[in-house]
C-alpha cells in the first residue's frame, strides 16, 4: 500500500522517498481536513490514522488483520475502510510478491 497524493507535498510520494514522519504527518493531516469536510466517517478516520502507524522505511504492508487489532474494529470495518480510501484516492493497493518455485506469489491478505 502505498499514501497517494497529499496536498501539503505536491507529488505522488512513496515511504521511500520522504521521511516516513514527515509523511505521517502530511498523511494524517490530509485525513482529518476529510474527516473535519464530512468525506470520511469517524471509522474510517480511525482505521487511516492508524494505518499510519505502520508506515516506516521499507513501506507500508500491515495485514487487514494487524490493522484491525491496532485500531480495536473488526477486519470488515477495517476492509470497508481501506476501499473507501482507495476510492479517494488516498492510498494506492500494492501487493508483496515473492518468488516460490519459478512463479512469483502474492504474500500479502491473500484470499
Amino acid at each position: 500500500m502505498h499514501v497517494k497524493s497529499i496536498p501539503e507535498i505536491d507529488r505522488p510520494v512513496r515511504a521511500s522517498v520522504t521521511s516516513p514522519n514527515v509523511l505521517k504527518a502530511a498523511f494524517r493531516k490530509h485525513v482529518m481536513g476529510l474527516y473535519f469536510d464530512g468525506t470520511l466517517k469517524p471509522s474510517e478516520k480511525s482505521v487511516l490514522m492508524t494505518l499510519a502507524t505502520f508506515l516506516g522505511r521499507r513501506g507500508l504492508y500491515p495485514s487487514h488483520e494487524a490493522i484491525a487489532r491496532a485500531c480495536c474494529y473488526s477486519v470488515w470495518t477495517v476492509i470497508r475502510a481501506l476501499e473507501r480510501a482507495y476510492e479517494l484516492s488516498i492510498v494506492e493497493r500494492t501487493y508483496r510478491v515473492k518468488r516460490e518455485g519459478g512463479k512469483k506469489v502474492r504474500t500479502s491478505n491473500t484470499p
